[in-house]
């Protein structure tokens, strides 16, 4: 009697260790999915911190542009009216190339750069530091 007292006390303790050890490896699975959410939502929020960065530079990038178109037309104007009284105008003579071409250079420069940042291989630092940029 007192042998199967002693076997069934047995049996009752590897139960409970068997079933300590089940609640830990739900508990580590639990906490690994956890660990994952967790890295999943700062992940995101990386990346809408990015997407945010990109379209301030973008919409900087764009009245920047619009400016700068502004002030080429603006210039234009000024250079035909400048023309039409018999001066010169400004970019030599009627070849059409001159000024125009290294606004269109620094424009380009600008884009390509745009994308380097939108695809995360400049910092905006550097996108800044390269356009001439004084971003806050």
């Amino acid at each position: 009697m007192q042998k199967a007292l002693l076997e069934g006390e047995i049996e009752r303790k590897r139960a409970e260790i068997e079933a300590k050890k089940e609640l830990r490896l739900k508990n580590q699975a639990w906490s690994t999915k956890k660990d994952l959410h967790e890295k999943k939502v700062v992940r995101r929020e990386k990346k809408e911190i990015r997407s945010r960065a990109i379209s301030l530079a973008q919409s900087k990038l764009a009245s920047k542009a619009g400016s700068a178109v502004a002030s080429l037309s603006g210039s234009r104007a000024t250079s035909r009216m400048g023309s039409r009284a018999g001066s010169p105008p400004p970019g030599g003579g009627g070849g059409g190339g001159g000024g125009g071409g290294e606004d269109e250079d620094d424009m380009a420069m600008e884009v390509r750069l745009m994308k380097k940042l939108k695809r995360g291989l400049i910092s905006r630092e550097q996108f800044d530091k390269e356009t001439g940029w004084d971003c806050d």
